[in-house]
């Protein structure tokens, strides 16, 4: 039977590759590398993968299916996998996983909204969360927990964002906050800039944070998944050498990390 379908899956190849065409664009995100229809090239089919701007690295991987995505898709950070989920027909299905440093840390099955697996991390409790649409003074019984981890998210954004020149040469630095808005299902359905400081800093924190792959565990209130937003505190910093934490959760971008 294996070769049966083997000779099946030789045949179709040929066939499918004859239908597609692969497409390399560079984007903020990196080097993207996909393949749509000859027939209609808005429709993505076929293997998806996001490569580093600073290197070969990739840094998602996955497959569309007729525009949606399918089967399994795989993040990444340094090199090193963070998250996996799965689709079918652009629906979440089977269990996700998150990892730390090659190790199981989240399982999650996003149909039935079971959490059989968390082992948190230290960096997991870093950003202030609140939950949205409730009333006053409400708890969550659950933060939204991010696939791949807080540690992800402050590396990506901390190897990502640059210091435009027009700051720099307005020597212009302070805090921002960036806010997440994480919706019932796991996804970021919105992310804005509180505290603005202008000058171009707002924009690039926005654009990197659009970038981030893969998706979020939602939050649950109730019994429910409910939408909660995050506050990530972000610092500009034109004398400092290297980034570094200047208060808990807080992210900084120093002058070494110039706008190209």
């Amino acid at each position: 039977m294996k070769s049966v379908t083997s000779i099946i899956l030789l045949f179709i190849s040929p066939i499918v590759f004859a239908q597609t065409k692969r497409v390399t664009r560079e984007t903020p995100q990196g080097t993207v590398k996909y393949f749509v229809l000859k027939s209609d090239k808005k429709i993505k089919t076929g293997s998806y993968e996001i490569y580093a701007e600073n290197g070969p690295s990739v840094t998602v991987r996955g497959f569309y299916k007729d525009d949606l995505k399918d089967s399994l898709w795989q993040f990444f950070a340094q090199q090193k996998l963070v998250a996996e989920e799965h689709y079918k027909n652009g629906n979440k299905c089977d269990i996700w996983t998150g990892y730390n440093r090659g190790f199981e840390r989240l399982k999650y099955d996003p149909v039935k909204n079971d959490l059989s697996l968390y082992i948190p991390a230290k960096m997991d409790s870093m950003f202030n969360i609140t939950p949205l649409g409730m009333p006053p003074g409400a708890v969550l019984e659950r933060h939204p927990i991010y696939l791949g981890g807080n540690y992800t998210i402050a590396y990506l954004l901390a190897s990502n964002i640059r210091y435009p020149a027009t700051a720099r040469t307005q020597n212009k630095q302070g805090e921002l906050t960036l806010t997440l808005s994480i919706d019932e299902e796991g996804n970021m359905a919105n992310c804005f800039i509180k505290d603005k400081l202008g000058y171009g800093l707002d924009n690039e924190v926005l654009r990197v944070a659009q970038m981030l792959p893969g998706s979020w565990v939602p939050a649950m209130a109730g019994g429910k998944k409910v939408a909660a937003q995050i506050d990530i505190p972000i610092a500009f910093e034109l004398n400092a050498t290297e980034p570094r934490a200047h208060k808990p959760g807080q992210i900084v971008i120093s002058a070494f990390s110039v706008m190209r």
